[in-house]
């Protein structure tokens, strides 16, 4: 290996034609023989068609690496530049002006690029996304109504292009302006809890449910203002009962009933607040009677009887109080009468004596009262006194009959006459009669008056009472 190539200066095989590094013709005659010589030895080409295809065939791999590569670089290149052309087309700008936010921009774009162009879906869809972040950003809270508006009036700078967008903008716009009143209705829901204003509490509450009926805040705000203005509108109810105010009471309960239709708690307290008042009625007779005032009771029953029509409840207590009722001249059936006063205050005689209540007679005009006493009653009791109104020189008598027989009689009765007690038997009696006289009908001016006071008639049996007045009209017939 003495020889060297003459172009490139590789070490060279003997007797070799072409040099296997550079494809150069090797001149064996004048191959240098060292590498000094080979350096300094002139550069010479061998243009042959063989040489050439010598070296192709040598460094195939090669040349299909370098144009491989060259058409990677040339698809690039291209790749760039339609990018480029693409990024920069006028759509493409609005579009990514809409992404950021920028929809100012994003319109100037439309107006001095593309005015007059039909909307592409894609920026159709970018502007309903833009729109929906509006409404979502406002929702949570990021953004406030005045800027979310601002954003929508930016927005409807699109509208009058494309039909879909925009009720798409006006439906946004909808439910930013009803998630704004959502907001203040319940704002001001929690402000009227607060100041225990429940009604009120309730009916914005009421209205924002009815903005968004999916609203928990709203749901759950529902149910605790209903529950706080029942407890108010039952407390009102209970006070009402105590001051025995039951119309106040029951315009309580209807008017809560219309703020809250088919509620079941107030429903039943207005059911029962008719039993509740009949109730009261019954317990006030009944007070009544253990201070003596019977025909009070009675009077407060039968009043009730009227507004409470066929009321079990009033007709038992009057029927109970009836029996229970001491009978007296002031109650006792009167058949007729003349001249009789009945005195419900108390009066007092010419001793000083007190009679809670009693019955007058007139002498001066020949008073009298006829009464029935249908045989329920054993004994008849009472005072007899002159009035203190009553003239001096009075002079006044006295007949009672029984069933039309003379009991009792007293004469000669003046001023000065001491009160007198009747005690008579009268069982199984129908009637009784008291007449009054005057004994000196010339004294036409004088006062002639005298009273019966703490009368009483004492009960039978009714049982025997009906006995016995059937014996008596069995009497009568035989008798007949």
């Amino acid at each position: 290996m003495s020889q060297f190539c003459g172009r490139c200066g590789n070490p060279l095989e003997d007797n070799v034609r072409f040099c296997d590094k550079c494809g150069a013709a090797v001149n064996n005659s004048t191959i240098p023989q060292t590498e000094q010589e080979v350096l300094n030895q002139p550069y010479t080409i061998n243009n042959s068609a063989e040489a050439v295809y010598d070296v192709i065939k040598k460094n195939r791999g090669l040349l299909k690496w370098v144009i491989a590569a060259a058409a990677g670089v040339l698809v690039v290149i291209a790749v760039v530049i339609i990018f480029f052309v693409i990024f920069n087309q006028p759509e493409a700008k609005m579009n990514r002006a809409i992404s950021d936010g920028k929809i100012s921009e994003a319109y100037g774009i439309y107006r001095t690029e593309m005015y007059g162009k039909q909307l592409s879906e894609e920026t159709v869809k970018a502007l309903e996304g833009y729109a929906d972040s509006i409404a979502s950003g406002f929702e949570n809270g990021s953004i406030t109504y005045s800027a979310a508006k601002g954003n929508i009036y930016n927005l409807e700078q699109f509208k009058g292009y494309q039909a879909d967008l925009d009720k798409y903008i006006e439906d946004t716009n909808s439910k930013l302006n009803n998630l704004n009143d959502l907001q203040n209705d319940l704002k001001q829901a929690d402000a009227y809890y607060n100041a225990k204003n429940y009604l009120g509490a309730l009916q914005m509450y009421n209205n924002a449910l009815e903005l968004n009926g999916d609203s928990e805040e709203a749901q759950k705000g529902v149910s605790k203002a209903q529950e706080a203005y029942r407890n108010s509108v039952l407390t009102q109810v209970e006070e009402c009962i105590s001051a025995k105010d039951y119309l106040q009471a029951k315009s309580f309960l209807n008017s809560a009933l219309q703020n809250m239709p088919g509620d079941s708690v107030l429903q039943k307290k207005l059911d029962g607040l008719e039993e509740d008042q009949v109730q009261s009625v019954v317990d006030d007779a009944y007070s009544y009677t253990k201070s003596g005032d019977w025909n009070g009771a009675l009077k407060l029953l039968e009043d009730a009887q009227s507004t409470y029509m066929s009321n079990e409840k009033i007709k038992t207590a009057y029927e109970d109080i009836m029996n229970k009722m001491p009978i007296t001249l002031k109650n006792i059936t009167t058949v007729s009468s003349d001249n009789v006063e009945v005195i419900e205050e108390a009066v007092k005689d010419r001793y000083g004596n007190v009679y809670d209540g009693c019955v007058i007679y007139n002498a001066y005009g020949n008073a009298y009262g006829l009464y029935n006493l249908s045989g329920k009653y054993k004994t008849f009791t009472a005072t007899a006194f002159v009035t203190s109104e009553s003239s001096n020189e009075t002079k006044i008598s006295v007949s009672i009959y029984v069933d039309d027989k003379l009991v009792l009689f007293k004469d000669n009765i003046t001023e000065e006459t001491k009160p007198i007690e009747i005690n008579l038997d009268i069982s199984g009696k129908q009637t009784m009669k008291i007449v009054t006289k005057d004994e000196n009908d010339n004294n036409w001016a004088k006062t002639r008056k005298i009273g019966f006071g703490d009368s009483s008639f004492e009960k039978i049996d009714e049982a025997k009472a009906e006995h016995s007045s059937e014996t008596d009209k069995a009497t009568s017939k035989k008798d007949d």
